[in-house]
């Protein structure tokens, strides 16, 4: 699996260090996290509220 080039920040490209069982699961929660932000952006909220919405996905 290669890493997305729009990795999230906060993850700190996790997906390309780890060896390929691992980065399925980092894969899916990157996932989880970046449509969470872009559902709250959709929804109007501030750029800042988005990112810490995907940053609360990305760690549950």
């Amino acid at each position: 699996m290669n890493a997305p080039d729009d990795t999230l920040e906060f993850t700190g490209g996790l997906v390309a260090r780890l060896p390929e069982p691992a980065d399925f699961g980092i894969a899916l929660a990157e996932g989880f996290a970046r449509r969470i932000g872009d559902l709250s952006r959709r929804a109007g909220a501030p750029a800042a509220a988005a990112r810490w919405a995907a940053r609360a996905a990305f760690a549950a």
